[in-house]
């Protein structure tokens, strides 16, 4: 396996991203929609303040839900900004670091997700199934034919 692998050979490119001010309802709408568990949060230049995800989402009923005596999802605001609520610092990556940095701060940090980053702006994310793609990848490329 080439674990020496610049990260901008198998980041995604396309990734979906809101502000500091979209509402936590919005992106939970997202998460269900979209299928998908990471938003990076960003300024108008794309520069990132923080990521927002399903395990954020699911501490915020946990805790909004555990203050509330009578549980009544009616009656809870759920529009709060997405700044309220996401991580930050958010643990990054530059395009060309490698697999091996990538697999060392999933490690380290029990993330799912790594937004990266080139002169401070969001350009891509390697998620948890990027790296098992590029495991499947690397252990077919190691057969023998």
């Amino acid at each position: 396996m080439n674990f020496k692998k610049p990260v901008s050979e198998i980041m995604r490119r396309h990734v979906l991203t809101i502000k500091r001010n979209f509402s936590f309802s919005e992106a939970c709408r997202l998460f269900f929609r979209m299928g998908i568990h990471h938003l990076p949060v960003v300024d108008d230049d794309n520069h990132l303040y923080g990521m927002l995800s399903t395990h954020d989402a699911l501490r915020a009923f946990a805790l909004r839900g555990h203050l509330l005596k009578n549980w009544d999802e009616e009656n809870v605001d759920w529009s709060f900004p997405v700044e309220e609520l996401m991580t930050q610092p958010a643990i990054c990556i530059q395009e060309n670091d490698t697999m091996e940095e990538v697999i060392r701060l999933y490690n380290e940090h029990h993330i799912q997700s790594l937004p990266v980053l080139q002169d401070g702006k969001l350009i891509g994310m390697v998620t948890s199934h990027d790296i098992m793609q590029f495991l499947a990848d690397s252990k077919i490329s190691n057969q023998p034919a």
